[in-house]
């Protein structure tokens, strides 16, 4: 089903969905070689692509998440799969939008750093497809049963890395918080079952930043972004503060002067990533995670002036 249809500088996306999940992979899986400088080594049906673009994952947009509908199983439930068609291919998928359901033909498959992509290319084809009728209604079924991801079910909390203050609070998908934040504009709490998949700044001596208190002193204070995903989609969350402290298992101090901590930090944060020593295959963390949403001001749209920090989240020592 196609849920969205948009413009970028160089092709078009396409965000389709048909319910299933995509597999997790660890994000430094890449399809193409990020070294490469020139189109040249690219396929021929690819040049049509600025490179950065191929090796970029697709974000939520306000406008796909706009045309989804609170409650409804496209919201709750599976994978958006992005397809990135070329401008020269544009007049081969138009109306592609206004169909819903359509069948994809010969789509090239891409990673980039972990994320499924699909490529519209010059042999792939596209026609309307029918409602699986007897699908939407088990999807259906799993979402008013409070099944949100099969993963859910399937982890075991002692294999979580994180817990919660608040382990009777229902999970919520990333789809569903952003689009609850964005309707609401106001402040909520969240409780979501995450994989973490990146961070800032890269530096983990950077984490701790000097707070200044009354009379001149000085103390240090985490504040991290972190961006987590689930089966639904990326968000950005801010670690800061004591929450932060308690996510991380320890104490803010002078990373670049304290090299225990920081050799500790580093373990940690490669232990939630899933990162092994060299040639081991990377682990699929989840973590159990609850997130507070909050707004600045003057930053325009509800989607633009939205945050999110962790609150009340302990790490399983």
């Amino acid at each position: 089903k196609v849920l969205h249809m948009e413009q970028v500088e160089t092709f078009a996306i396409l965000h389709v969905w048909d319910g299933t999940e995509a597999g997790d992979f660890p994000v430094t899986l890449n399809t193409w070689d990020t070294d490469t400088d020139s189109s040249s080594a690219l396929p021929e049906d690819l040049k049509a692509f600025a490179i950065p673009d191929l090796l970029h994952r697709c974000e939520l947009s306000e406008n796909m998440l706009g045309n989804l509908v609170s409650g409804s199983v496209e919201l709750v439930y599976g994978t958006l799969l992005p397809v990135k068609i070329s401008v020269s291919q544009l007049r081969e998928v138009a109306g592609i939008g206004r169909e819903g359901w359509v069948l994809l033909k010969n789509l090239r498959v891409n990673m980039a750093a972990g994320q499924v992509q699909c490529i519209y290319n010059q042999s792939s084809r596209w026609s309307k497809h029918v409602e699986d009728e007897q699908a939407r209604a088990e999807l259906e079924r799993k979402v008013a049963n409070g099944v949100i991801s099969e993963r859910f079910t399937q982890c075991d909390a002692q294999s979580l890395r994180t817990r919660t203050l608040h382990p009777k609070k229902p999970f919520m998908t990333v789809r569903q918080v952003r689009q609850s934040a964005m309707a609401s504009g106001k402040p909520g709490k969240y409780r979501m079952l995450v994989r973490m998949v990146g961070y800032s700044p890269v530096d983990f001596a950077g984490f701790c930043k000097v707070k200044k208190g009354r009379e001149g002193s000085k103390s240090y204070v985490f504040s991290v972004r972190t961006r987590v995903e689930d089966p639904t989609g990326e968000l950005d969350v801010i670690l800061y503060g004591e929450a932060a402290e308690k996510f991380l298992g320890m104490r803010a101090c002078n990373m670049r002067e304290d090299m225990d901590a920081l050799d500790a930090l580093a373990n940690r944060m490669n232990e939630m990533l899933g990162f092994k020593d060299d040639g081991e295959p990377h682990e699929i963390v989840w973590l159990d995670l609850c997130v507070l949403s909050y707004f600045l001001e003057d930053k325009g749209s509800n989607w633009d002036a939205s945050r999110f920090r962790v609150f009340d989240t302990l790490h399983n020592n």
